[in-house]
């Protein structure tokens, strides 16, 4: 179509390629003596006539090739249907697999960071079992000697410091009871000091650390006892139940 020759008014030919894209008026592009529009020339009846006889037979070509493809159909219409709709098919089984894939990663995602918090987990309890095994220290009592040497009062005293000293190291998860031991031998230490502070023995009681934090108040000569609680384990909850005897 770009090489075909149109008619210009003067009577001049150019390529169609020479005007088509023209806007406008402008120059003619042979005589140059005068102005012309792109649609001057195209609804000139010689060019009119031209044109459509060229488009006319692009769509004729287009005809016949698609008479082709008919014939085709006619011989075997249920293969190309088929055809068609198998394609079809391939296109959901091809989408069918990224979507597994595209599941299965999120599967592995998951299931790799649920490894990867238990393997926090296992680790958190293994620091913390060693940091336990570095603080228990060795109970000693002897049962026989409580036997022959103690009177009735003092037997029973004896044995519940020391059901409470054995509680207080295994950290029976059943308890819901424990001892804070806490001993100043001296209190004339303390005397003339400023921001003294002292801190009791930790308790383990269902994952949760306990102790009992002693600061002497530089302003008003206050001694004041403070109770605290830790969580040993990833929960920040506070326990709900805590009995604390024998302060």
């Amino acid at each position: 179509m770009n090489d075909l020759s149109i008619v210009l008014p003067c009577g001049f030919s150019v390529k169609f390629n020479d005007i088509i894209y023209k806007s406008g008026i402008f120059q003619c592009p042979a005589c140059k003596k005068h102005d012309i529009t792109r649609q001057e020339c195209l609804n000139m009846t010689k060019n009119k006539m031209l044109i459509n006889e060229i488009n006319l037979n692009l769509k004729w070509k287009k005809y016949e090739e698609l008479m082709k493809e008919l014939e085709k159909f006619k011989d075997d219409p249920k293969y190309y249907i088929d055809e068609s709709f198998d394609s079809l098919k391939r296109e959901v089984d091809l989408r069918r697999e990224e979507v597994k894939d595209m599941i299965n990663k999120k599967i592995d995602d998951y299931y790799d960071g649920l490894l990867e918090k238990i393997d926090i987990e296992r680790n958190l309890k293994f620091k913390d079992l060693e940091e336990r095994i570095l603080q228990t220290e060795t109970l000693s009592f002897f049962k026989s000697d409580a036997d022959k040497n103690l009177e009735i009062c003092s037997k029973l005293d004896f044995f519940e410091k020391n059901i409470i000293k054995i509680d207080n190291e295994i950290d029976d998860d059943s308890r819901t009871k424990a001892t804070i031991q806490f001993t100043i031998n001296n209190f004339s230490l303390l005397k003339d000091r400023k921001n003294f502070r002292i801190c009791s023995k930790k308790c383990f009681l269902r994952n949760f650390e306990w102790f009992f934090d002693i600061e002497l108040n530089e302003e008003n000569g206050w001694m004041e006892f403070y109770l605290y609680c830790n969580s040993k384990a990833e929960s920040n909850k506070f326990p709900k139940v805590a009995d604390i005897i024998n302060l």
